[in-house]
């Protein structure tokens, strides 16, 4: 399961590690509470960072603008934070690499 932290606006934050290069998109597992994440992007000009929100946003079924990378912008390890996601919703949604088309927080 994913580490997840809750913070005083109501937004949620967890880890990830992201590998690039990948043939698409896709969950890579979970390794000691962070989420592992395969991108298709390059991490050129911000690509993949760009990527990885736009893939979050999908999986979670909400909005790009509700996905912001908190810390590690320039790292392959990040801090990623959610806002309007209840904690539940994440766990749900984070475990299952296939989410319903429409479902969102």
């Amino acid at each position: 399961m994913i580490s997840l932290t809750t913070h005083d606006d109501g937004s949620r934050s967890f880890a990830v590690k992201v590998i690039t290069g990948a043939p698409r998109n896709a969950l890579a597992g979970i390794d000691s509470g962070t989420l592992k994440v395969r991108l298709h992007a390059q991490p050129v000009e911000g690509k993949a960072n760009e990527e990885l929100c736009k893939f979050l946003a999908e999986l979670l079924g909400v909005s790009k603008s509700r996905i912001e990378i908190h810390s590690g912008v320039k790292s392959r390890r990040k801090r990623i934070r959610v806002y309007g996601c209840d904690e539940e919703r994440i766990f749900e949604r984070l475990r299952s690499p296939q989410p319903t088309p429409n479902e969102s927080c």
